[in-house]
């Protein structure tokens, strides 16, 4: 299996700063694609970084794969549907363990896949030294959320995937990620510590000129208790709602977040509020 994981990822041109970035990356291939076998997408659709990150190839590489529910379904079972993947990620000859999260409260669905490092970058056919300087023990690690009480209005789009491997996926559109992105920035937070990528994350939308779904932008503010079910809502307000978020962010926090993600690249080293606060004037409900 060394060959056919060789043939299928290439590793031509990979640093050693940035092997266990491309080797989580291809764990998360490889799992997306069991998934995609027992039928998952017929159930769940993809988003989030990771989903910027494959199916647009947004400029960072990301963690988890974040997904959620067409239909709440509180008794959803993630485990069914990790067991294609584990199938996928042996069929390579990799060792794979995976670990349950207490789901006893919340509407997340949590689960842990776990590769060995060096088993990943030998069997892709890094040099033995690059390998050799990687921790025994060293793990790559892929998180799988599922929201099983998904906001409500979301919009969808299909792809056939060839990126190196062949399968089927559904993901929210980007009009939609937009507004999931927005919804982490106003409400994913540590004080005034906030997760860099997601700014990361909306200059890009911004960047590529995508509106905003404001009925699945709506619905999450909701969720997240940040609006009321019978507050007003527009643009106006969820400029407001950003203006006063950009004003308490910890930047250089956010800009350290960024940089172990963006390997070959500069990472941003300007972020300020009155940056992100110029950004506002350029959001645009989506046609």
């Amino acid at each position: 299996m060394k060959n056919l994981l060789n043939e299928i990822f290439k590793a031509n041109g990979i640093e050693r700063d940035e092997a266990p970035l491309f080797a989580r990356e291809l764990l998360q291939k490889i799992i997306l694609n069991g998934l995609s076998r027992g039928q998952f997408f017929k159930r769940a659709a993809f988003h989030g970084g990771t989903a910027l990150r494959i199916l647009y190839d947004i400029g960072r590489y990301s963690e988890d794969l974040d997904f959620s529910l067409f239909e709440p379904d509180p008794d959803f079972n993630l485990s069914r549907y990790l067991s294609y993947a584990e199938n996928e990620v042996r069929s390579y000859g990799l060792t794979v363990t995976t670990k349950v999260r207490d789901v006893t409260a919340g509407n997340i669905r949590t689960e842990d896949m776990r590769c060995n490092m060096r088993e990943i970058l030998f069997n892709v056919g890094f040099p033995e030294d690059l390998v050799e300087s990687m921790h025994r023990d060293a793990v790559v690690k892929v998180k799988i959320d599922v929201n099983t009480e998904p906001p409500e209005g979301a919009r969808y789009d299909k792809f056939a995937m060839n990126d190196p491997l062949n399968y089927y996926l559904c993901a929210l559109d980007r009009e939609s990620m937009f507004a999931g992105k927005i919804g982490a920035v106003i409400a994913r937070k540590w004080g005034h510590r906030v997760k860099g990528r997601d700014l990361f994350d909306y200059l890009w939308y911004l960047d590529n000129e995508i509106g905003i779904n404001m009925e699945y932008m709506r619905s999450n503010l909701v969720n997240q208790q940040i609006i009321r079910p019978d507050d007003e809502f527009n643009l106006d307000v969820l400029r407001s709602i950003l203006r006063e978020r950009f004003d308490a962010i910890d930047y250089r926090s956010a800009m350290d977040d960024v940089k172990g993600f963006v390997i070959g690249q500069r990472a941003p080293d300007n972020w300020n509020s009155d940056l992100f606060k110029a950004t506002l004037g350029r959001l645009k409900e989506s046609e």
